[in-house]
């Protein structure tokens, strides 16, 4: 990610030459994650500075409905991350169906990673007596 003079900020792929990578209409993108394929998932801000998540193939930008999508593999399954108000539990969209990722006992999951055989990597933080395990 990189800001520009104006202080907007703006995903980025380098893919033989950096390149811009901003959600239409966007006031700031960020690229997080990439498969071989090319495609890129990330998070967007909207004019009223809500968060969304995105997946771009071939220059295509779709909005995913969960906020920072954080990885993608090739059968373009998505993790991320996303708020319920109570907990941050992470996400997997596989073939437009989303499911929860919630670390048993934790306050927080974050889902960062999947591979092509679907396994998903990330970490979780559990409160306990004021102390975060991870």
């Amino acid at each position: 990610m990189y800001g520009d003079l104006a202080g907007t900020l703006h995903g980025f792929a380098d893919n033989g030459g950096f390149n811009a990578v901003d959600f239409p209409g966007a006031i700031g993108t960020q690229a997080i994650g990439v498969n071989d394929a090319g495609s890129i998932v990330g998070d967007y801000f909207d004019a009223g500075s809500a968060e969304h998540g995105f997946v771009s193939s071939n220059g295509v930008f779709t909005a995913i409905d969960h906020p920072a999508a954080t990885g993608i593999n090739a059968a373009g399954d998505i993790v991320g991350i996303w708020s319920d108000g109570t907990s941050t539990p992470s996400f997997l969209r596989q073939a437009g169906v989303f499911t929860p990722i919630a670390f048993p006992l934790a306050t927080s999951t974050a889902a960062f990673g999947i591979n092509d055989a679907g396994e998903i990597a990330g970490f979780y933080t559990e409160w306990q007596h004021g102390l975060t395990g991870q």
